[in-house]
């Protein structure tokens, strides 16, 4: 009996790890997409997500071995960084250690970041990880920590510039909750926020790159033997009407729409108790200091929802709602772990983790997966797991 209690602790902890090596490296379509990120640079001039390729940039030729280790390296580097900053935190008890799994073993966090080994998303989770972990140490300096904190995300913002949206909700309601009564407190929020809105602005108006599209393929191309895929540096010089034109396309294709329906159909166990936690982050259970007046908690889940504002331009509509359950997670959990009433949000966590709803959510989401991209999955294979989900959630339900 003792043993497999050890079992089921060994288990509630790790099994992030488990499902995250398990789903690693097992897409089998857009690989050629994520790759070629690893081939724009600053060599032709300044452009947009050419900083994670110039990282690379003194490789003449980076082989398909090379490019699955890089890729499997920054998973590493993301799981590694997860447990550092919070496992530690919940380990008092076996239901803060289940919470700990559900959290970062769920499907829209680190086997999704598994499946999607080689895109963009896995470096930046990173930066999110050091971002918020420097909020939590600059708490006593203020100003020292909001400089870095805006540095780290320019560095998202340089990245990909759709960090503002996939990960930076994150970061700016994490500060919020930091900001102190007074003018100066309030004045460097905004001063932080006017100059990720001014790097942000820069990008996007001078980040199209200065070479034709084709040309910078080719150059790519000759460096490489991976599949490459010529849309991403037709992005770079595309505007914003083109990527809605094409995304509209997209999303009103039936058999997008089918999957896009039968995929948020089938997290929804997952979906609704990681939104229990939000809702118990932002209630009124906790003091006034925390900033979090009425206005607030009718705002935050629009905030942290922001990724799906991504669908207009973005073709991954699994992608989008994966980064807001990562912002959703990283800011339950940061405040489970660190926040100043943390005790109160511990009992309230723990009142939802003896929830039968919440084992229903906790199930479903390692029975579902990761949500990878739109078109991840077959469509046979996401209605079994529609039926699966649904089954526990029914199942369980008090």
């Amino acid at each position: 009996m003792r043993f497999g209690k050890s079992a089921l602790i060994f288990l509630s902890i790790f099994y992030p790890i488990f499902l995250t090596l398990f789903y690693l490296g097992t897409i089998e379509n857009r690989m050629d997409y994520a790759y070629s990120h690893l081939f724009l640079n600053y060599s032709h001039g300044f452009a947009r997500r050419s900083l994670y390729g110039t990282l690379f940039q003194s490789i003449p030729f980076i082989s398909a071995r090379m490019a699955l280790l890089l890729g499997y390296v920054q998973v590493l580097i993301a799981v590694i960084l997860t447990y550092a900053i919070f496992a530690r935190h919940f380990l008092g008890s076996f239901r803060e250690m289940l919470l700990f799994g559900f959290f970062f073993g769920g499907c829209g966090v680190l086997p999704h970041l598994g499946l999607l080994y080689g895109y963009l998303d896995v470096p930046l989770f990173s930066l999110l990880l050091i971002t918020v972990f420097v909020i939590h140490i600059g708490r006593e300096h203020d100003a020292i920590a909001l400089i870095l904190v805006s540095a780290l995300t320019v560095t998202g913002l340089l990245i990909h510039e759709a960090y503002l949206l996939m990960f930076y909700p994150a970061v700016f309601f994490l500060l919020f909750l930091r900001v102190k009564p007074g003018k100066s407190s309030t004045l460097a929020f905004l001063l932080h926020c006017a100059l990720v809105a001014a790097a942000f602005c820069l990008i996007i108006l001078h980040g199209n790159a200065s070479m034709e599209a084709t040309a910078y393929f080719n150059l790519a191309k000759a460096r490489t033997n991976i599949p490459i895929s010529g849309l991403v540096f037709g992005i770079m010089r595309g505007s914003f009407h083109e990527q809605f034109a094409a995304a509209v396309h997209f999303y009103l294709r039936p058999t997008t729409l089918l999957f896009v329906a039968v995929s948020v159909f089938t997290a929804l166990p997952y979906l609704l108790v990681l939104f229990c936690f939000l809702s118990a982050v932002v209630s009124g259970r906790q003091p006034q200091s925390s900033n979090l007046t009425g206005w607030v908690r009718r705002l935050a889940p629009f905030v942290l929802v922001a990724p799906l504002l991504l669908t207009l331009v973005g073709f991954d509509f699994m992608r989008w709602l994966s980064s807001v359950c990562i912002d959703i997670t990283i800011v339950a959990a940061f405040q489970f772990c660190f926040a100043p009433d943390k005790d109160q949000i511990r009992r309230a966590f723990a009142t939802i983790a003896q929830k039968d709803w919440f084992v229903s959510g906790l199930l479903a989401s390692i029975i579902i997966g990761p949500f990878g991209v739109v078109m991840g999955n077959r469509l046979t294979e996401k209605l079994f797991l529609l039926s699966s989900s649904l089954g526990i959630h029914w199942g369980w339900r008090p």
